[in-house]
């Protein structure tokens, strides 16, 4: 499993899929200061403690993951205008 890291100057955000999370019985486990786009499909979990919890348990579960990193070293990332995740 790929999963993005999208970090800008002020944050990070690792991008996995919401049925992923669903799978591992977390959803009711994400912050608000994670984000979801338009369909909802993709999560972008906040670094500090949503994302760690979420490959935490990918961990725990034997799920082999690679994490791609994608640096906007001068701009705001795009995470950042999407909407505030819920369930």
């Amino acid at each position: 499993m790929l999963i993005a890291n999208l970090s800008d100057p002020g944050h990070s955000w690792y991008a996995v899929a919401r049925s992923t999370i669903a799978r591992l019985g977390l959803l009711d486990k994400i912050s608000m200061y994670s984000y979801q786009c338009n369909t909802g499909d993709v999560v972008y979990l906040e670094e500090d403690c949503d994302a760690g919890l979420v490959l935490s348990a990918l961990k725990d579960s034997g799920v082999d993951f690679e994490i791609q990193d994608f640096i906007s070293e001068n701009k705001d990332s795009f995470v950042r205008s999407c909407n505030r995740f819920s369930v």
